[in-house]
């Protein structure tokens, strides 16, 4: 309002008037946002969308127009807005980061505007994956969730968490999007590594640093050579596009028409010293037990008795020895490794199987050697436990075993548990569960959803 010198309105009075937004000494130095320029009537300005998006204490307005002094308005104070979003306070926005050690990072819930929603009392939960694990086929398993991050409460809308290894993070609280990111932790490359996948004949080779963590920006050439004792060299691969993994692995197929024997595969790269691993080329092997042949009935031959009466038509008289019943075919008994837990296609033990260690095996991903709901029965040896799940990543329903499954459907992941090994290490644990259709329930089994 546009006063004379004793505070009166001077109503005849038109002129423009401006705000500005005066922050408090050390205070955040926030933003008017709005038209600050007006034109008054009748000696008053009207501002009619004017804001401060920033939450800050002490904020004041500053009013000024031609030829008057200005004039300020009492202090006031900015709070945050409801919650709208989950956000990581280093490098926000981004969806991938790399660090050279362990950190601690922290999530912050905000308002629309970026304000920290302090009084949020809502829970944070999530799950994580470990990244650049490799399946036995070569195929990245990111995407399958290997842990779960029970519901926490925040403290003034913040949670921290502890990065100590390179995982994936899909964070989510309730009425807020889901907040995703990938941490790579690792040093600069310092050593190859190589593994052979024996199911699938597929050899992978991978950079770590000195620490032993995966190195996911490496980008020279990988130069591989398999070869026997007696030959020349008989393969020779380099690094390409398309068989990258993770931007740091090089993952290929050892040769299908490779001769029986021993072979030295060994990988080298640049300065980094080269490593070499031992492979056995067998042929093909079937994984199945050996039926017990049934018993051989002897054959009994039945003589007729001599008549004193002739006759043209004799009647032959049965002998007194009985004909001897065959004795049932014997039931094959499948061999079973006591330091692994097989699975089987077949209800009963039957069909063809595959040994499983202990580990987690996700059908998505292509880690059960048997497929996607091919799994009908499962041995499980003494001191063992099994977690079979319902869907792919380790999600739906789940039932938890500790001895043999002799029928069973629907499985596409799979925990397999060692003995003094926690069940709880396995994907999505929960306290109550509840027994999906699919996965039979037996007197060893407890459930999970």
């Amino acid at each position: 309002q546009i006063q004379d010198p004793s505070g009166a309105p001077i109503t005849g009075d038109a002129r423009k008037v401006t705000i500005a937004l005066v922050p408090a000494a050390g205070g955040p130095q926030a933003k008017l946002y709005g038209a600050a320029t007006q034109q008054s009537r009748n000696g008053v300005a009207t501002f009619r969308d004017l804001g401060v998006r920033l939450a800050g204490a002490g904020y004041r307005l500053r009013a000024s127009a031609d030829g008057m002094p200005d004039a300020l308005s009492q202090p006031f104070d900015v709070v945050a807005g409801p919650a709208a979003k989950m956000v990581f306070t280093d490098q926000p926005g981004a969806t991938s980061v790399r660090y050279t050690e362990a950190k601690t990072i922290t999530v912050e819930v905000h308002d629309q505007y970026d304000n920290l929603v302090k009084d949020y009392d809502g829970d944070i939960s999530g799950s994580f994956f470990y990244v650049g694990n490799i399946s036995i086929d070569c195929k990245s398993a990111m995407g399958g969730a290997v842990g779960v991050l029970p519901p926490t409460k925040s403290t003034n809308g913040q949670l921290s968490l502890y990065i100590d290894s390179s995982k994936g993070y899909s964070l989510n609280a309730s009425g807020l999007p889901n907040l995703d990111r990938t941490f790579y932790i690792h040093g600069p490359a310092a050593k190859l590594g190589l593994h052979i996948f024996e199911q699938t004949s597929m050899v992978l080779v991978y950079i770590e640093d000195s620490a032993g963590f995966s190195v996911f920006n490496y980008t020279n050439d990988i130069n591989v050579t398999i070869k026997s004792a007696t030959s020349n060299p008989i393969l020779e691969k380099k690094l390409i596009q398309t068989n990258v993994v993770d931007d740091s692995s090089l993952c290929f197929s050892i040769p299908a028409d490779l001769p029986k024997g021993t072979y030295t595969i060994t990988a080298a790269s640049g300065a980094l010293p080269a490593t070499t691993a031992q492979y056995v080329e067998e042929g093909v092997v079937t994984p199945t037990f050996t039926p017990t042949p049934p018993t051989q009935i002897p054959t009994i031959s039945q003589t007729a008795a001599p008549t004193d009466t002739p006759t043209s038509s004799p009647t032959t008289v049965p002998s007194d020895t009985p004909t001897p019943t065959p004795s049932p075919t014997e039931t094959p008994t499948p061999t079973f490794n006591p330091n692994v837990v097989t699975i089987y296609n077949q209800p009963n033990f039957t069909g063809a199987s595959a040994a499983l260690a202990s580990g987690i095996y996700d059908a998505a991903s292509g880690q059960i050697p048997l497929g996607n709901d091919a799994i009908h029965s499962v041995h499980i040896p003494a001191g063992w436990t099994v977690v079979l799940y319902q869907n792919w990543y380790f999600g739906g329903n789940s039932a938890i075993y500790t001895s043999d499954v002799a029928d069973t459907s629907g499985i596409s992941g799979v925990c397999v548990v060692g003995p003094n090994e926690n069940v709880q290490s396995c994907p999505n644990m929960q306290p109550t569960a509840t027994q999906a259709a699919a996965i039979p329930t037996d007197s060893t089994a407890t459930t999970s959803n």
